[in-house]
């Protein structure tokens, strides 16, 4: 027995909308986690949540100067792999979330707002697309509004004030100001 209802898979939607766009039944989707497709070459600040990794380390996250950025200012830097990514036969590129984050896969978002600037901000996103456009490919992003990070604006908001909408976006366990984690995990914030 459970005090809350626990999500399954009838939570969830396939569509929303009419039916899907004809090119989505005609193909190649590939999958890019942006922290780890390439380098950029450019020097960003490490993030207080980063620890130190060699680029082929297989765990902790990669260095500062290490850290790849797909999503780049200018588009003459995506030529290079969106020429491989076409000779794949690619025609859809699909990122994980680019947001802001504590962590570098992004699923826990601190925003929805903006791209992390790690990986560019909004014009290496907005460089990526006009280059995979130019080229007759499609561009979807993970956009993961059923969950956030702690740092979230929303989770903020439903911490401080229990009555506000945002509150109703979460999971709560008791003790105050117990939270529902990731799997249905009941957490703590800290």
């Amino acid at each position: 027995m459970h005090s809350r209802d626990v999500p399954d898979a009838a939570d969830f939607r396939l569509t929303v909308h009419g039916p899907a766009p004809a090119w989505l039944s005609r193909t190649v989707v590939y999958q890019i986690f942006p922290d780890r497709f390439a380098r950029s070459g450019e020097v960003r600040p490490a993030p207080d949540w980063a620890e130190p990794a060699d680029w082929d380390e297989r765990t902790g996250r990669p260095r500062p100067e290490h850290r790849p950025a797909v999503l780049r200012r200018r588009p003459r830097r995506h030529r290079g792999r969106l020429d491989h990514l076409e000779r794949l036969g690619v025609g859809t590129v699909y990122l994980t979330p680019v947001f802001p984050a504590r962590s570098n896969h992004r699923y826990d978002a601190t925003s929805f707002d903006h791209v992390d600037p790690l990986l560019g901000g909004d014009g290496a996103l907005a460089s990526l697309s006009r280059a995979l456009h130019a080229r007759g490919m499609h561009l979807v992003g993970d956009v993961t509004t059923n969950h956030t990070g702690a740092g979230h604006e929303w989770f903020t908001r439903a911490l401080a004030d229990p009555s506000s909408v945002e509150a109703g976006f979460y999971y709560w366990t008791g003790p105050a100001p117990g939270h529902v984690a990731g799997s249905g995990t009941p957490r703590c914030p800290s």
